[in-house]
């Protein structure tokens, strides 16, 4: 059994090892505060990360938790996210729907989400503008 305190140690410790943008629970742990695995989303920022890298490195750090309960991370670059959402993401409209944001990079953006319990509008404004902010950040 995986817990919302579970899924709050691993989001600090992904959030210290990569600081990635965003990073949102969903499914049974996020609605119910315990469930079977961890499913999580996590945003990053692809103009400065190759995705297919990032996930590969994502998932070796996170072999220590496979011991204790299973986590399915969902690694989405946040224009590819920003994307989705304009064009209509059945997959992505159904994780924000109730998706907790556990981590946001920039307090700023986290201001965008109310935290513990964003709306699927929430999400996706946080999203954009942390997209526009990333943009304007030098390297």
């Amino acid at each position: 059994m995986v817990t919302i305190q579970d899924a709050k140690s691993v989001s600090a410790d992904l959030a210290d090892w990569f600081n990635p943008v965003f990073i949102f629970i969903f499914g049974s742990v996020a609605r119910c505060g315990a469930g079977n695995d961890l499913d999580m989303l996590i945003v990053v920022d692809d103009a400065k990360n190759d995705i297919n890298e990032t996930n590969r490195k994502i998932q070796v750090h996170l072999i220590p938790y496979f011991h204790h309960f299973s986590i399915d991370p969902f690694i989405v670059g946040l224009s590819a996210a920003r994307k989705r959402l304009q064009n209509g993401s059945p997959f992505l409209d159904s994780i924000l729907k109730d998706a907790v944001l556990l981590y946001s990079r920039n307090p700023s953006e986290a201001g965008l989400l109310p935290q513990g319990e964003p709306g699927k509008k929430d999400a996706e404004n946080a999203i954009c503008s942390a997209e526009k902010v990333a943009k304007t950040v030098p390297d």
